[in-house]
């Protein structure tokens, strides 16, 4: 949980005020997808009427919730569940969002079309989808050569398309972005990214490469914070009346 929250909580938040600016959400019912500790779901909840935010993760939503019991925030709520097995009302939300998630859902697809069938007539998904020419890739490919590039086409317009309808580019507005994201030290980020390595690509690295890794890392330091760019495709398409 301690190096989660290091790679969770750094954004600069402003892909909160880009989805608002994309998709006015006042008066709206919000559904949040993989909404992990509510980082986004607080957020969003001054923008729109009410919200919910779903994670598959047990832990995350008892984070989630406890921040909620802590304040005073009113029509939020969290609640432990698949994507791909929507246990929400047909028609119920009026927008539908996916940050920074869609990507890592095993059948994108059938999340997108769990998503169409809870969305009302007229409302909205929106996609922010991680593209992989981000600092983290060129970082990480020093190290582990064989990394999975992300293909925008394929995880992301596909799935929409498929479930939208062949028409659905027409009124899909997409977006490119780059949000920046940091740790509040070399050491920090150093630390983040060994843990990284050595346990979701399972590279132990030697002294040399820590070496070459914080040498690395040290080109992205601003302001004694290393700084990253996440460049990402953000995708807004509506449900037909």
């Amino acid at each position: 949980m301690y190096y989660w929250q290091l790679w969770h909580h750094n954004w600069d938040d402003r892909d909160l005020h880009v989805v608002q600016e994309m998709c006015p959400l006042k008066g709206g019912r919000v559904l949040e997808i993989g909404c992990g500790d509510g980082r986004m779901t607080f957020g969003l909840a001054t923008y729109c009427n009410s919200i919910t935010g779903v994670d598959i993760n047990e832990r995350f939503i008892q984070i989630a919730k406890e921040r909620l019991k802590n304040g005073n925030e009113k029509d939020i709520e969290f609640l432990i569940m698949d994507a791909q097995q929507l246990n929400l009302s047909d028609e119920s939300f009026d927008v539908v969002l996916f940050p920074w998630v869609l990507q890592m859902i095993s059948d994108p697809m059938v999340a997108v079309r769990k998503a169409y069938r809870v969305l009302k007539p007229g409302g909205a998904v929106i996609v922010v989808g991680l593209r992989s020419d981000a600092d983290y890739d060129r970082i990480m490919s020093n190290f582990v050569p064989d990394i999975l590039a992300i293909d925008p086409s394929a995880c992301y317009e596909k799935p929409i398309e498929r479930v939208f309808g062949k028409d659905s580019q027409r009124i899909a507005l997409q977006v490119e972005e780059s949000f920046d994201y940091y740790f509040e030290s070399l050491e920090i980020a150093h630390e983040a990214f060994v843990f990284a390595l050595d346990c979701w690509y399972s590279t132990t690295l030697a002294m040399a490469g820590q070496q070459q890794l914080r040498e690395l890392l040290g080109q992205y330091l601003l302001d004694n914070r290393v700084r990253l760019q996440f460049p990402a495709s953000i995708y807004l398409v509506k449900k037909p009346l």
